[in-house]
């Protein structure tokens, strides 16, 4: 079972998250920084996609698009982010309970044999 304070805060996740937010901005790890600007970013979208989309969702999703791209480029540009301080602690809690969950599965019935391994080319 998880524990209350990772079930609360996948609770307010799944609520929107709004009900934990200290207002407390803190800069976001290193880790998480070195992850994300690592990351690729994604070709626009053919025009074959946005064909199918309505002309109310093309607009929403151009506006979502270019508000993620300005993020990243400040992002970019100042080398940090900062998220309000409970986005850590939710994040820490979920992993927690993923932990648990994980230690929770049997994995006896997955066979590996010498062969996966022979072949190193």
């Amino acid at each position: 079972m998880a524990s209350p304070k990772a079930e609360e805060a996948v609770a307010a996740e799944v609520d929107g998250g709004e009900q934990g937010h200290s207002g407390k901005k803190v800069r976001l790890p290193d880790p998480y920084v070195a992850a994300i600007l690592s990351l690729k970013r994604e070709p626009p979208p053919s025009a074959q996609y946005l064909e199918v989309l309505s002309p109310e969702k093309e607009l929403e999703y151009a506006g979502h698009r270019k508000e993620l791209e300005d993020e990243l480029e400040a992002f970019e540009k100042d080398g940090y982010f900062v998220v309000d301080e409970s986005y850590l602690e939710e994040t820490a809690a979920c992993l927690a309970m993923a932990n648990e969950q994980l230690a929770k599965l049997d994995f006896s019935g997955i066979v590996f044999g010498d062969w996966d391994y022979d072949d190193l080319d």
